[in-house]
């Protein structure tokens, strides 16, 4: 069974267009892609080249989902320098149940607030599909706020940069050190963001969060059981407060 732990998304190009053309025997795909006419045999094709050229004006961003060579199904930024930038996910039916469609959600979601720094992202659920509003719900979309739906048999829900955030770290952030999460709400007051949260290193039970900007408070006195070192280094961080037991690490 195809596992995500080899897939990643690839810029949409020329070695994708079979795949693209199989895709747009499916209604829903071929209209996630704008493609009206799918039948010539050079769809496939017109469309990468499409995605192509859109890609160097800035219109959008296609990638295509690949796992071990094999190309599941494909995902866009559309607008990513409008105020509304939309995301687009659409997964072949045979490979879905099986993480793509997160893996890809993640990914673009990644890419648009974190590369793109928009504001907020729109996207456009059809309705009857549970399985595509459950995924859009986990990275915390909800109803666009004084929206309304533009086109029938879809749902239109939108997720903020700061609700991306929560959603991304809650997990983390609700394990962490006491004594850290203390120290990490006095920057987040002071205007810092956290950049990146994960877990299992250096310790199975260690969490990892490291901050946007250098630290911007200084906790005085250094809480019981937490160290502050300075690493400098350009590879990893400029510095860190840890904790023994558990190994947590807020580093900036």
């Amino acid at each position: 069974m195809a596992t995500t732990t080899t897939a990643g998304l690839y810029m949409l190009a020329d070695p994708h267009a079979a795949a693209i053309q199989r895709f747009l025997t499916n209604p829903a795909a071929a209209t996630m892609l704008g493609v009206s006419d799918a039948t010539p045999p050079s769809a496939g094709a017109d469309a990468v080249a499409r995605t192509a050229a859109e890609r160097t004006t800035g219109a959008s961003y296609w990638n295509a989902v690949v796992d071990r060579g094999d190309v599941k199904g494909i995902v866009g930024l559309i607008g990513p320098y409008s105020p509304a930038p939309e995301i687009r996910v659409w997964i072949d039916p045979a490979a879905r149940r099986r993480g793509y469609g997160r893996l890809a959600t993640r990914m673009i979601l990644d890419f648009a607030f974190r590369n793109r720094q928009a504001p907020r992202v729109h996207a456009f659920a059809p309705v009857g599909d549970p399985a595509a509003e459950r995924t859009l719900a986990t990275f915390g979309f909800g109803p666009a706020p004084g929206e309304s739906t533009p086109a029938p048999n879809t749902v239109h829900v939108s997720l903020s940069r700061p609700d991306w955030i929560a959603h991304r770290d809650r997990a983390a952030l609700a394990k962490l050190h006491p004594a850290l999460r203390a120290i990490l709400d006095a920057e987040l007051a002071a205007g810092n963001e956290v950049a990146e949260t994960g877990g299992g290193w250096p310790d199975e039970d260690s969490i990892f969060v490291r901050l946007r900007d250098p630290f911007r408070t200084t906790p005085s006195p250094l809480p019981a059981g937490v160290t502050y070192t300075e690493p400098n280094d350009p590879h990893w961080w400029k510095a860190d407060y840890s904790s023994q037991s558990p190994r947590h690490i807020l580093a900036c």
